[in-house]
C-alpha cells in the first residue's frame, strides 16, 4: 500500500506500478507458466486497486473483520488454504464491483462473505473432498442452519457472478506463489543452500492469531 502511494504521488497509476513490479518478478522467476496466471488474473481484473476498494466506500477495518472471520472458521472446519485464498479474492474483486451502498451489501457483509465463499468451494471440488453438501458446510462456517440465511447466501451468489460478469475462475495470489516455489526451492539447492532455513519445518503463527501451529514449509514467508 505504501508503496502504491507513493508511486502515486510521483505521478504513477497504482495499477500500472503494479504490472512493472510484476514484469520485474516475472523476469526473474516466472517463465511461460507463471506468465499466463498473472495474465489470466489481470484480464478478469483491469480496474482493481486497493484506491479502487476505499473509493467504492469500503474501509480496511471491516475488509480485517471478514478475513479473520473466514481466515478462524476455514480453520476450525478443516477446509484448504488455496479455498480461503479464492474466497477472499472474489470478496475483494466483489468488494471493488460493488461499492458500499449497493444492494448487495444491504445487509451487511455475512451473506456475500458466505457466498463468495460457497463459490470458492464449488470451484475447488469441494464438495467431492469433503463429502458434505455445500448447504451444510456453509451453515456451519456460518454457525446457522437457519433456511432463511442460506435463501440469503445463495441469492447473494447469484447477484454476485452478475456483478463479476460471471468470471469467477480466475489465478489467486496463491496460484502463483504455489507455482514459483518449486522453481524458488531449484534455485536455492543449485546454489548450495540445501539447508536454508526456508526450505524447513517452522512454526508459523496460527491462521487466526491464537497460538502457534506446525507448519511445514518449502519457501520463506
Amino acid at each position: 500500500q505504501q508503496q502504491q502511494q507513493q508511486q502515486h504521488k510521483r505521478g504513477k497509476d497504482p495499477p500500472a506500478a503494479d504490472e512493472e513490479l510484476d514484469k520485474a518478478v516475472l523476469e526473474e522467476h516466472g517463465g511461460p507458466q507463471v506468465s499466463s496466471l498473472v495474465a489470466l488474473a489481470r484480464a478478469a481484473r483491469p480496474a482493481t486497486s486497493w484506491q479502487v476498494y476505499l473509493s467504492n466506500g469500503h474501509t480496511a477495518p471491516s475488509r480485517s473483520r471478514v478475513v479473520e472471520w473466514l481466515t478462524t472458521q476455514f480453520e476450525k472446519q478443516g477446509l484448504r488454504d488455496e479455498w480461503l485464498a479464492s474466497a477472499l479474492c472474489l470478496f475483494d474483486r466483489l468488494s471493488m464491483a460493488a461499492s458500499s451502498s449497493s444492494l448487495m451489501w444491504s445487509r451487511g457483509s455475512l451473506a456475500p462473505s458466505l457466498a463468495v465463499t460457497l463459490s470458492a468451494l464449488k470451484l475447488g471440488g469441494a464438495e467431492t473432498e469433503l463429502e458434505r453438501g455445500m448447504q451444510e458446510v456453509i451453515q456451519a462456517i456460518a454457525r446457522n442452519r437457519n433456511q432463511q440465511l442460506w435463501r440469503s447466501v445463495i441469492f447473494a451468489e447469484l447477484r454476485a457472478l452478475k456483478l463479476l460478469d460471471y468470471c469467477l475462475c480466475t489465478p489467486t495470489p496463491f496460484d502463483i506463489c504455489m507455482r514459483l516455489v518449486p522453481d524458488i526451492v531449484l534455485e536455492a539447492q543449485r546454489a548450495g543452500f540445501s539447508d536454508w532455513r526456508g526450505l524447513q519445518k517452522l512454526l508459523a503463527p496460527s491462521c487466526s492469531g491464537g497460538g502457534s501451529s506446525n507448519s511445514s514449509s518449502s519457501s520463506s514467508s
